[in-house]
């Protein structure tokens, strides 16, 4: 319906009176309206709850309930109070009238009905109707509009108030280098923004779990500060996400389908809404920007995802900015204490002085108050007390000191014994808490004072020479720089006593080496790029039919002619060095000085300059000619035993056999098997010499194996003139039936082509089955491949009541088979073990 058009609407007339139906009906039908009709008050409030008419016309006297009461109860329901409604009444009374306007009508018409009047009255209502809902429209778009309005003002004074707070924060980013201000600032001017509960930067560790670095909350029974947090639900796939940008707004946990491991996780921190956004370092994932608000769920707004997004950047910077110069500082330390320790060790007398240099500049360096130095016995079974030690000067750290002589730990047992067997730092952050089992000094250190130690071993050539462990009164967490910085101390340590124990290794080395390639039995050799040797040892010449290295290095011109059978056997062992700097085991055959020939192995590698400018080549050669023969030796036997072995097993069979010497055993579920016999060959053996027996076997039976060869089959064995092959094993054939059909048939081909080589017409009698079976290898000696089960059995007894010169097979092969050959039913016949059965013979193939 239209306001133009408002003949368009429905009109639903109530009245008793048949008549006044109709006149009413058709009047207002011609008008163009769509009329219902009802004639009591219960039908018209259903029609008018089912069909929402534009207006209803509704006569006051009906039966049942009268129209006023109708009225009621059309404007008590929510879907029908709107629908305006006109009553028609005979009623004169003022009263009555009054009772139609109070129970909701519209308006009224009185009877004897003018039908102008009517339509005049109808058109009224429902233009008065048009336009309240039209201005109900407009007042809603306005509303709207307003809204809108109010809503792009507070969007505008929010962007405004982000991008001063960020520009705030970028300008203390670029004029501060104290990262924990920084942090400390912005996240209590963020806390302040969103009016949330909770404000916090987190940070992981390497395991993922992570510490609340700094926090702003609105209560203190809030702070998590310095916590460190395992969160179960935490895996690689999170750290991929947040890598990759992911922000995780969650208004309700209880209504964002998380899991129970993540509900139970946020409530333990009292949240009920959260937003996180990942925290990076280039690609990698440094840690997480995290609101919670925690009395009630929040809906996140845009722009306020926009703020910490635009946060978490700027905090990167900061942490970024912050980390490099903790790391100059730190590097900075690190170098001036290093050098200060280098050059005091290097003057030094003694290990002892040099360990007690050690501790005080440690101790002063890093501000901690107490240390001393571990060292192992004479037997390396228990480590003592040092002498060299360093303390701030506190007297309750001397009789510490006193008490700490006394004691002696061996491998594993108490903090230096741990590091000693671990060669690996370890921190104790409290050691008052420390159990007696860990720490047997946790008592002693009560009257001290101290709280938290570091010990660190000192290693050269993978031993411990020392663990110096240092102490400090305050309880600090575990430092990994702090530790890093000790470690490059000890190692700085280590480093010179293995510069002098070097040093002294270096001369005893250079006595050692002349005798060594005096007296070794390989020839050691050096050769100049171009092919001449610079320096051989006595076993050199003599490999090589020389007197003396000195003959070799005159005689030998050229290696590369005079040396090598081969020759361009010494570009390629040149080539070799060229792409590893060394070459090992390179073997080849060489001449001797007497001209026979010899194999040698070399291992050979080229030495440079500082430059990386070749000087020359030196190695050791070896004569490897008695080997090499025992190889080949040892090479054909294992082909002969190969070779011997894949006659008697499948190839797959055998090469499982070498791998896994265990039982064989597999189970197959669709395999094929034959068994046929040569029909009165009992009778033929016994009037035939053993020599033309085994001719004619051997003739028969060769065929049958290329046959299966050809139909790739298997082969199980020959038992007196029995032969047995099988289609599907060891490897899967998925035509087995199909294979095993055609080996039969070829077979009995077969037959027909060797009679004339062996004189007589044997007939073949052959059995069928299909099924599954078991395959394996039994027996330690002359061991075997066969096969097991009731297919196997059914097969046999197939060829054994066959029919002599034909081929019977089962119904489960009968199936397999029906469509691509020619059976022919032979009937039922009774099979030891199974009973009754219906067998066919396989006559041919279709054409």
């Amino acid at each position: 319906m239209s306001l133009e058009n408002p003949t368009e609407s429905v009109i639903l007339i109530v009245d008793d009176t048949p008549i006044n139906l109709e006149i009413l009906c058709d009047f207002l039908a011609d008008a163009g309206f769509e009329v219902l009709v009802a004639t009591d008050g219960e039908s018209a409030i259903e029609q008018a709850v089912y069909a929402q008419p534009n207006l209803i016309l509704l006569d006051v006297l009906m039966p049942g309930i009268d129209g006023f009461e109708t009225c009621r109860q059309l404007k008590a329901n929510p879907s029908t109070q709107v629908i305006p409604l006109i009553f028609m009444t005979a009623l004169g009374e003022t009263a009555d009238k009054v009772t139609g306007f109070q129970v909701g009508a519209v308006d009224y018409v009185t009877k004897p009905i003018q039908l102008e009047e009517v339509l005049a009255r109808i058109n009224n209502q429902l233009t008065i109707q048009n336009l309240r809902q039209e201005l109900q429209q407009q007042n809603l778009q306005l509303e709207q509009e307003v809204t809108e309005r109010l809503q792009a003002e507070e969007l505008v004074r929010q962007q405004a108030y982000q991008e001063q707070l960020l520009n705030e924060i970028a300008q203390r980013i670029r004029k501060s280098l104290d990262l924990d201000k920084i942090l400390n600032t912005t996240v209590t001017e963020v806390r302040q923004f969103l009016q949330t509960d909770r404000v916090l930067i987190y940070q992981f560790l390497a395991d993922w779990s992570g510490v609340v670095e700094v926090e702003a909350v609105n209560t203190p029974s809030l702070s998590i500060l310095n916590q460190k947090i395992t969160d179960p639900c935490f895996g690689e796939s999170y750290v991929y996400l947040y890598q990759k940008g992911h922000i995780q707004v969650i208004d309700d946990i209880y209504t964002a389908e998380l899991t129970p491991c993540h509900v139970d996780f946020l409530q333990k921190f009292q949240v009920r809404a959260n937003l996180v956004l990942p925290i990076l370092q280039g690609e990698q994932l440094w840690g997480l920007l995290i609101a919670h608000h925690c009395s009630e769920p929040r809906h996140w707004l845009p722009s306020e995802v926009d703020l910490l997004k635009g946060l978490s950047t700027q905090i990167a910077i900061a942490i970024q900015q912050g980390l490099l110069y903790q790391q100059l500082h730190q590097r900075n330390q690190k170098i001036h204490l290093l050098q200060t320790i280098t050059q005091a060790i290097s003057e030094s007398p003694d290990f002892e002085s040099a360990l007690e240099i050690t501790l005080r500049n440690v101790c002063e360096t890093i501000g901690w108050h107490f240390a001393e130095a571990w060292i192992p016995n004479t037997q390396s079974t228990l480590l003592e007390c040092s002498p060299a030690w360093y303390s701030s000067g506190l007297p309750a750290l001397k009789q510490f000191r006193q008490d700490s002589q006394k004691l002696q730990f061996a491998p594993g047992v108490d903090l230096p014994g741990r590091v000693w067997l671990s060669q690996q730092p370890e921190w104790i952050q409290d050691l008052t808490i420390e159990p007696e089992s860990l720490f047997v000094g946790s008592q002693m250190v009560l009257a001290t004072g101290l709280s938290s130690c570091l010990a660190i071993p000192l290693v050269v050539n993978e031993q411990v020479l020392a663990v110096f462990v240092f102490f400090t009164l305050e309880s600090c967490q575990q430092d990994q720089q702090l530790v890093e910085l000790v470690w490059a101390v000890g190692s700085q340590l280590g480093a010179v006593i293995q510069r002098k124990q070097a040093e002294e290794a270096l001369r005893i080395a250079e006595e050692r080496y002349h005798s060594i390639v005096e007296n070794a039995i390989e020839g050691i050799f050096q050769t100049t790029p171009s092919g001449r040797f610079l320096s051989g040892n006595p076993a050199l010449a003599k490999i090589l039919g020389y007197s003396s290295p000195e003959e070799l290095i005159t005689s030998i011109q050229d290696i590369a002619q005079q040396l090598y059978f081969e020759p361009n056997r010494r570009g390629e062992l040149i080539a070799a060095i060229q792409e590893d700097n060394a070459v090992f085991d390179f073997e080849s055959l060489v001449y001797r000085q007497d001209g026979n020939i010899i194999w040698i192995s070399e291992n050979t590698r080229g030495v440079f300059d500082s430059t990386g400018k070749l000087l020359y080549y030196e190695g050791i050669l070896s004569d490897i000619t008695t080997r090499k023969a025992e190889q080949e030796a040892l090479r054909y036997l294992q082909e002969q035993s190969e070779q011997l072995l894949l006659n008697i097993l499948p190839n797959p069979i055998a090469q499982q056999l070498k791998q896994y010497p265990d039982i064989i055993a597999d189970s197959h579920d669709n395999v094929s098997v034959l068994f046929a016999d040569l029909v009165g060959f009992t009778q033929f053996s016994a009037q035939t010499s053993a020599t033309e027996l085994v001719r004619i076997l051997n003739l028969i039976f060769s065929a049958f194996d290329h046959l299966a060869e050809r139909h790739g089959l298997e082969k199980i064995k020959t038992i007196g003139d029995a032969y047995m092959v099988a289609a599907g094993l060891p490897i899967p054939h998925p035509n087995h039936a199909i294979a095993i059909a055609e080996m039969a048939l070829d077979m009995q081909a077969e037959m027909a082509r060797v009679a004339p080589k062996t004189g007589e017409e044997f007939q073949l009698r052959i059995g069928i089955n299909s099924g599954s079976v078991v395959a394996g290898v039994i027996g330690i000696k002359k061991f075997i491949y066969d096969l097991w089960g009731d297919t196997v059995n059914v097969a046999s007894r197939m060829e054994s009541q066959g029919i002599n010169g034909a081929i019977q097979v089962t119904a489960a092969t009968y199936e397999l088979l029906q469509d691509k050959y020619l059976f022919e039913e032979r009937g039922i016949i009774s099979v030891k073990g199974k009973g009754e059965m219906t067998t066919y013979l396989l006559k041919g193939r279709f054409c």
